[in-house]
């Protein structure tokens, strides 16, 4: 299983790497119906505005890549652009702002040209590796089999690689945007993982999470072809009426659900951020009122999946929530973290914890306790590409820890999302105060 989160320096190497062994140039490179050396002209202008730009308006660029490192690798983009079609460019632009490594400072895949290239799988890096999970209708049969190897490389190796385009902070960071990353054919094939932006191979080994168990896994290659527009995924798992509730379909990613039978509440928090069809103060609210309405003994506040927005949002309900002697107690409060938890979901954790004394159950957060967030951004001026840089240093611990650990670790296994069960709101239904 990935677990190594690689240090600058080999950052550096990797994106060194890249450069040398990307694929070169194929016909039909982007031009946007402009002449070549006018292209060319207007990337260049593009990457000397993002250079001088960014560090001026970044809190604090160079906190972990030095100056100098940061316009080598400027350097050597400008050297490589002529060789380079767009999404190759975007993608190294990617690398150079990863080099930061400043999670919050950024270009997303939204800026790689149109159309998506989205190969035709989705996986996981559960407790037993990286296990596809959802495929092409016509290639279900690789749910459930074992990543082995990416465009022949070493699935580990190439999920590094994947990596190198954002400025992941932590090993759970890392297991959440590598495989989006590598499955992106834009990314795979500027990254020398593909022969092609639509198109790829991999090597799977067959597993017991498909339709058809296999006794003795194999190992087998298989090419991958890039989605049509319109085409969806077949996901792995239970029938619908059968999800685990962090996996149900709602019309909001901000929810509630009362749990009678266990005398508790499960809040779905997801986006800290109002949505058209209810504001999280609305939402807090009814949780309240179902706590006071109902025999509730305990609330938990699913934050997995959430990726932040305005913390202070929540503040009110966790204000309130002191107030309820039911749950505010020993056990009576547990917030469910991981890999997804960042940002201003963070924050929100960290309140929980210090000032209800919340139990945090799940995997460490994605985001780093004392980190550079507070996000604006800018527009480069010829490819109108967005670039996301950090304004506030927030500090919440002294010290430099890479995550918030929960209190209980439990990571899911690829059997529990085929199965369809939720360890970690299993272990938080099943909690006892010491």
């Amino acid at each position: 299983m990935v677990r190594l989160v690689p240090p600058l320096g080999l950052l550096l190497c990797i994106a060194s790497s890249v450069a040398q062994t990307a694929p070169p140039p194929v016909a039909g490179a982007t031009d946007a119906g402009i002449g070549k050396e006018q292209r060319l002209a207007d990337w260049r202008e593009d990457l000397a505005f993002l250079a001088s730009e960014l560090p001026a308006r970044h809190k604090n660029a160079f906190f972990k890549c030095s100056k100098s490192d940061f316009e080598a690798a400027v350097a050597a983009l400008e050297r490589d652009l002529p060789a380079l079609q767009d999404h190759q460019i975007v993608v190294r632009l990617m690398q150079l702002l990863a080099l930061l490594g400043d999670f919050h400072t950024g270009i997303g895949a939204q800026a790689l040209p149109a159309p998506p290239r989205a190969l035709p799988i989705a996986f996981t890096l559960f407790a037993d590796g990286p296990v596809i999970v959802a495929a092409r209708d016509a290639q279900r049969d690789l749910i459930g089999c074992t990543l082995v190897q990416f465009g022949g490389t070493p699935i580990d190796e190439a999920l590094r690689r994947a990596a190198s385009v954002a400025g992941y902070e932590n090993e759970s960071t890392f297991k959440s945007i590598a495989p989006r990353q590598l499955v992106n054919g834009q990314i795979a094939h500027a990254l020398g993982l593909a022969p092609a932006p639509d198109r790829a191979t991999i090597t799977v080994r067959d597993g017991k999470g498909g339709e058809r168990p296999i006794e003795r896994p194999m190992e087998r290659t298989v090419e991958l072809v890039a989605l049509a527009p319109g085409e969806k995924l077949t996901v792995g798992g239970p029938e619908r009426d059968r999800l685990p509730l962090y996996r149900q379909q709602r019309s909001t990613q901000n929810w509630f659900e009362l749990l009678g039978d266990q005398r508790a509440v499960y809040f779905h928090y997801w986006t800290c951020a109002d949505e058209r069809e209810k504001r999280v103060a609305d939402v807090g609210e009814d949780v309240l009122a179902a706590i006071d309405d109902n025999d509730v003994q305990r609330v938990i506040v699913d934050l997995r999946g959430n990726g932040g927005g305005n913390s202070a949002l929540l503040m009110p309900f966790i204000q309130r929530l002191a107030s309820r002697k039911n749950v505010n107690r020993p056990g009576g409060i547990i917030v469910l973290v991981g890999r997804g938890t960042f940002s201003s979901a963070h924050l929100n954790a960290v309140s929980l914890r210090t000032d209800l004394h919340a139990v945090l159950i799940g995997e460490s957060t994605g985001q780093k306790p004392n980190a550079y967030g507070e996000v604006k951004t800018f527009a480069l001026p010829h490819s109108k590409i967005e670039v996301r840089y950090s304004t506030k240093f927030w500090k919440t611990e002294d010290g430099d820890r890479p995550s918030m650990e929960p209190d209980v670790t439990i990571v899911p296994t690829s059997a529990d999302f085929f199965a369809g069960r939720d360890p970690v709101l299993e272990a938080a239904l099943a909690y006892e105060a010491k």
